[in-house]
């Protein structure tokens, strides 16, 4: 690893445990609640819906790749997906776990480089697009109490707005309209990151005459974050903070939260995820509570616990030594 990638993930530790650091010392974060969920009765079904949810997200993607012509086991995909989520929470420079996976599916099929990468380019719009529109239905849901706060009805617009470029951005993307291609590819030679943007689009052009596949992740992506934030309902229920929030608050609060973590300066979101989350939960209920701080980080932890069984995976799969270096290199900057 070059010194300019060991800067960048030292920098996003940083953030992570600074951002951690500073709730503790202000009280918003109390660690030490985190000991009250070592009991056998929330880790069983807590494990077992996590494990399931990620079993339906690496579905997702396994139909993706069956649509186009390779056949790959549920197993086999399971194995990779927590592969990634232990990328994720190591990020080594600028690979990710969506590249890490879609490396060793292209090592164990080595005629599918392209639908490796569309695969996973696609399965990532699918969750990002349903987050904003589970969003945007939560709030549309509460609208009367959204427009009385400011910030969430300026969120409201900011998510429409969204919500309305990312349709937009899709229906360019999977159009098989030749025109229409020839223009989108000549913008995109006018921007900067031009030849991995041309490899993106021209991946997702794989899907354009798949509409009802289309219909079906979208479907399956909706039944994934509903049971994730059923899970965090679920731990929030558990904690001293969340007697009395109601489920809907978890479905208003969850996606925008979500969205924050997505945001790649910190490791699988840690310290962003508690802040975000910190604030949506005191901005919708109108109280200073460490709910949101607590079901966040039980959730990464329950994430980190699959990530530790996908760097098993890794090490034994890992037996060539492929660096992380030559993963970004042979699939990320390919022809």
């Amino acid at each position: 690893m070059n010194a300019k990638k060991i800067l960048g993930t030292i920098l996003k530790i940083a953030i992570a445990a600074g951002i951690i650091f500073w709730m503790v010392k202000q009280d918003k974060f109390n660690v030490s609640q985190l000991g009250s969920f070592l009991v056998w009765e929330f880790l069983i079904v807590a494990i077992l819906v996590t494990g399931i949810n990620l079993f339906i997200v690496s579905e997702r993607w396994r139909l993706l790749l069956s649509t186009q012509n390779t056949h790959p086991k549920p197993w086999e995909l399971y194995k990779l997906s927590l592969i990634g989520i232990f990328f994720n929470f190591a990020m080594p420079g600028g690979v990710g776990g969506d590249v890490v996976k879609a490396f060793y599916f292209y090592k164990d099929h080595p005629q599918s480089k392209a639908i490796a990468v569309s695969s996973v380019f696609v399965d990532r719009l699918a969750g990002l697009y349903t987050i904003i529109i589970m969003a945007l239905l939560a709030m549309t849901y509460d609208i009367q109490h959204v427009l009385s706060i400011e910030t969430l009805k300026n969120l409201y617009y900011f998510f429409g707005f969204i919500f309305f470029v990312f349709t937009v951005g899709l229906c360019f993307l999977f159009s098989k309209n030749q025109k229409l291609n020839e223009i989108v590819l000549t913008v995109i030679q006018k921007m900067p990151l031009k030849e991995k943007l041309e490899k993106l689009y021209i991946s997702g052009q794989l899907y354009g005459s798949e509409k009802k596949l289309l219909a079906k992740i979208l479907g399956i992506s909706f039944l994934s974050q509903s049971s994730v934030i059923l899970l965090l309902y679920f731990i929030g229920r558990f904690s001293s903070f969340g007697e009395g929030v109601p489920i809907s608050t978890y479905f208003l609060v969850t996606p925008i939260g979500f969205m924050a973590t997505a945001i790649p300066i910190s490791p699988a979101g840690v310290g962003v995820g508690q802040a975000a989350f910190y604030f949506l939960f005191n901005l919708y209920l109108g109280t200073q509570t460490e709910l949101g701080p607590i079901v966040i980080t039980v959730y990464q932890l329950l994430m980190l616990l699959f990530g530790l069984i996908g760097a098993y995976f890794y090490l034994v799969k890992n037996k060539k030594k492929d660096t992380l270096e030559s993963i970004e290199i042979e699939l990320v900057n390919s022809k």
